[in-house]
């Protein structure tokens, strides 16, 4: 499963790696933007994300979603 966007809640929804068990999460768009993309205007949350995913903590990288069949 890929990263997205969810428009409902304003938020890139993920999965993380956690004790060997794929676990559900997600990062505000306000928080990428803030954080990430503070003096643009045009800056996409999903886009944002993937741009910016290898420096994020670990903790809110996107895991494989092959990681669960390999268990």
């Amino acid at each position: 499963m890929q990263a997205f966007y969810h428009l409902t809640s304003g938020s890139v929804r993920f999965w993380v790696l956690v004790d060997q068990e794929l676990v559900g999460a997600r990062l505000r768009k306000e928080t990428l933007h803030y954080h990430y993309n503070p003096y643009r205007l045009d800056d996409a949350p999903l886009s944002t994300y993937l741009a910016m995913r290898p420096r994020l903590p670990r903790s809110c990288a996107a895991a494989s979603p092959t990681a669960r069949a390999s268990r």
